[in-house]
């Protein structure tokens, strides 16, 4: 599972003779009334709310000013939150330019090279003072939310700026500024549009990482306290009716009644429940990865019928918009096109549809994560659902698989 990180950019250290200031509680809130009514506004406002970034101390943003690479650096490189003895411990970048002016960044610098989010220039120069461009700001972004150079098609730098592209992250500019050059040095109200666009995402995913990661180690630390899980866990804990989600694992415990069931672990939305089911109950083995959607009939958080369709459980509405998987052709905002043994069809997505993304293991899906909208890109296979008891053939529920990996399902 690639390694989601939150991104943020607060500009650090002095520009000229002026000291810029980080986000705090007194300053966060404080506009900058240099990009008021600008482009800039909203991007610089939500990021600013959310101490991501901030301006000057005489209150202004200075949406033209541009960065240097070690100050993009450091502000990546704190983001990842190393304690002092990892900074400390980092293995030395062999850069000899960051002597003097620069000592400041060094243990960041040296910390970013070690986790392959940012290179120098060859030579043992890693030019510190030098202003970051486009590319190179959108490469630290693309290796910080842990993507490999390896693993991108194209040559340097189109191979980051196509997944940029790809991920959504460059929109604004790209409409805004239909010229840009991003061999230029990166201006700091672009860089704000870029990462306004690309936070939301990363937050959110490094936050389905964080309780992921969680949820297993419960899961696995012990196996004999997975054997004695008695009692069923997370939003769904209390709740009765049918629920629609992607089951990841299942597990033999003891009930309160000390009745032998299976638990199972059902991602649902952004959530990870754990259900047991009753004592009649058929849990699927093994379970079907291939983008089916599962149904439970649950009762007072008890899995008592468990189905592939939801029309086998009397669900009041259950259906499957695609024919199985379908490429997508092209994705304009939440209208979706695919195409399917030669047919071309559109849906949309509903505002609050639930987005699962495929995960691999030795060449097959292996399970699923929680996902957004913009996992969906030209080439990428999905699979969609209806399960709301409406008038509209609307997505509420798509399952996703990476175009970079839709070879693997025949794609």
């Amino acid at each position: 599972m690639k390694k989601h990180l939150i991104i943020v950019l607060t500009m650090l250290m002095v520009l000229g003779n002026v000291t810029m200031v980080f986000a705090d509680a007194d300053f966060a809130n404080q506009k900058m009334s240099d990009v008021k009514g600008t482009k800039y506004e909203t991007a610089v406002a939500n990021l600013i709310t959310k101490g991501i970034i901030s301006g000057f101390e005489d209150g202004t943003y200075r949406p033209e000013a541009t960065i240097t690479r070690a100050e993009a650096c450091v502000a990546v490189t704190k983001v990842l939150k190393p304690t002092e003895t990892q900074l400390k411990e980092a293995a030395d970048s062999g850069f000899n330019d960051l002597k003097g002016g620069y000592t400041w960044a060094k243990a960041s610098i040296n910390y970013a090279a070690a986790k392959d989010i940012v290179t120098g220039y060859g030579n043992g120069r890693f030019k510190p003072s030098q202003t970051v461009s486009y590319s190179e700001l959108v490469a630290m972004l693309i290796n910080a939310m842990g993507y490999k150079s390896s693993e991108l098609e194209g040559s340097w730098p189109n191979n980051y700026l196509n997944k940029a592209t790809e991920l959504g992250i460059l929109n604004a500019v790209i409409t805004d500024n239909t010229n840009l050059d991003f061999n230029e040095a990166a201006t700091r109200g672009n860089a704000a549009l870029i990462v306004n666009l690309a936070v939301d995402r990363i937050v959110k995913d490094e936050e389905i990482k964080d309780s992921t990661i969680t949820d297993k180690k419960d899961k696995d630390s012990d196996s004999a306290d997975q054997e004695n899980r008695v009692e069923s866990s997370g939003k769904l804990a209390n709740y009765s009716g049918r629920a629609y989600g992607m089951i990841l694992d299942t597990a033999k415990v003891v009930n309160k009644d000390g009745e032998s069931v299976y638990q199972l672990e059902f991602l649902i939305g952004d959530d990870i429940c754990y259900l047991n089911t009753d004592t009649k109950c058929n849990i699927p083995n093994p379970i079907d990865y291939d983008g089916v959607l599962y149904t439970l009939n649950v009762v007072n958080g008890v899995v008592k019928d468990i189905a592939t369709d939801g029309k086998v459980l009397k669900a009041k509405h259950f259906e499957e918009l695609t024919s199985g998987w379908s490429k997508v052709t092209n994705r304009n905002g939440s209208l979706i096109s695919v195409s399917n043994g030669g047919s071309e069809e559109d849906f949309t997505a509903i505002k609050d549809a639930s987005f699962y993304l495929a995960t691999f293991s030795g060449g097959q899906i292996d399970g699923y994560e929680s996902a957004s909208l913009s996992d969906i890109t030209k080439d990428s296979v999905i699979r969609a659902y209806d399960v709301i008891d409406d008038s509209c053939d609307l997505a509420n529920v798509i399952i996703i698989v990476e175009s970079k990996q839709a070879s693997k399902i025949g794609y």
